[in-house]
């Protein structure tokens, strides 16, 4: 077998498509272990089912994955490609990373590449994964040095920021490793104050099942009342702790100039969001925003990865009135190749009507009572009598016959108990947050 050299590993990995590489040792992680099965202990996985005690235990251990593993190559993908625009009125907001073609497939093809290049020249045995497997992603790379922990919980990096989607390939080769990056969020504290839910602890940790995420992707029952609020408009994932994350952005921005007076604006937003002064949260008070460079980072610097993740089925924002009424066969048609799939078409319909409730206007009332009324999953209609009930109250209209005929004819106890809450929100006696 022949020896393998970092340089030329990078190279080769680099040739593949990706935009950054470090390579880890293939040690265990025993520290990072712990904190995850406390993680899990304390319920904050809410219902992914599939991380459990045992799925830490085989994550935290490259060798569980591939006997004889020596090294971890970890790599990033930069997918941070334009500014997002302001959404219409009746647009629902996607996720950045969700603007374009599945990043599981596009990367897997180029791990899958990267792998064999490294057989075809090295040998060895090699195993890839991107989301996909038993191992821990970010701890892997914050260990080979490709970023550090974020109080957003996300990686940052110092190109791109946290906008990088993350793989790696194990190997039984015996690749001289990188060294961590020795830094922290310190004392800023942006995040924690944006997350209108409340998701994000100090302690670089979150509870899932307050995340906006997780709610509109991951979770499969109904959204707790008191959080539908609070999510505004999304409709799949989120971007508030990144949009508001100094390290995120400032790559993006266009000029030194521009950068100064941002970092002048941080620092009076970071003081304000100390410990022991109020916090403003829910998006009471607007956090600074960088006016991003249409250009990004260096683009000669990047391996146009950005380019292989556009598609033409990419979009920043949904309509949530067809979003409400979309079929089946018009989500396997509007969302193939998108990671929106990962989100179930009934999901989609329900995500839609939690966003109508908070920002529909008297239009929605005609929609949000034909989901309430026929849509065949119990979970979509209740929410469409929570929206509707929001809505008519929200514009002063009358929704009472409307929520009252549905009743007559719902059988789903938890259904009637949601149209049971919209007449009294329409009634007055209860308030729209």
């Amino acid at each position: 077998m022949t020896p393998a050299t970092r340089e030329r590993v990078t190279a080769l990995i680099r040739n593949a498509g990706f935009d950054l590489v470090r390579v880890a040792a293939a040690a265990p992680l025993h520290n990072e272990k712990a904190r995850f099965l406390r993680w899990i202990e304390e319920g904050r996985a809410g219902e992914m089912r599939w991380i459990t005690p045992d799925w830490a235990r085989r994550s935290s251990d490259p060798s569980e994955a591939l006997p004889g593993a020596r090294s971890v190559i970890c790599v990033g993908v930069a997918y941070r490609t334009e500014d997002r625009t302001a959404p219409e009125q009746g647009q629902g907001l996607v996720a950045r990373y969700a603007w374009g073609k599945d990043y599981h497939q596009v990367m897997g093809e180029m791990l899958e590449l990267a792998a064999r290049s490294l057989r075809a020249e090295f040998g060895g045995s090699q195993r890839w994964f991107v989301d996909t497997g038993p191992a821990m992603d970010k701890a892997l790379a914050a260990r080979a040095g490709l970023g550090w922990y974020g109080k957003n919980t996300t990686l940052l990096t110092e190109e791109f920021g946290s906008y990088v989607l993350l793989g790696e390939i194990i190997t039984t080769l015996e690749i001289e490793p990188d060294g961590p990056v020795h830094r922290d969020c310190g004392s800023c504290r942006l995040c924690i104050v944006a997350c209108p839910t409340g998701a994000l602890g100090p302690d670089y940790s979150i509870d899932s099942r307050r995340c906006i995420s997780y709610l509109t992707i991951e979770h499969r029952g109904p959204i707790p009342v008191e959080l539908r609020p609070l999510m505004g408009a999304w409709v799949f994932g989120c971007d508030i702790c990144q949009d508001v994350c100094p390290p995120s952005n400032e790559p993006y921005l266009p000029s030194a100039e521009v950068k100064a007076a941002w970092r002048a604006s941080l620092r009076r937003a970071v003081a304000a969001t100390r410990p022991g002064m109020r916090a403003t949260g829910a998006g009471s008070r607007p956090l600074p925003v960088p006016a991003a460079s249409k250009a990004g980072p260096d683009r000669d610097a990047m391996s146009g990865m950005t380019g292989a993740l556009a598609t033409p089925g990419g979009r920043q924002s949904v309509d949530l009135l067809d979003l409400l009424q979309l079929t089946h066969e018009q989500y396997l048609a509007l969302f193939r190749g998108t990671s929106i799939r990962r989100a179930k078409a009934w999901m989609l319909r329900r995500n839609a009507a939690v966003a109508l409730g908070n920002t529909g206007e008297a239009d929605a009332l005609g929609p949000l009572d034909l989901a309430m009324r026929t849509d065949e999953h119990e979970i979509v209609r209740g929410h469409a009598a929570w929206a509707l009930g929001r809505v008519a109250a929200r514009t002063g209209r009358t929704a009472s016959t409307l929520l009252e005929r549905a009743l007559e004819t719902e059988a789903d106890e938890t259904v009637r108990s949601e149209i049971e809450a919209a007449l009294r929100c329409t009634a007055g006696s209860a308030t729209v947050p």
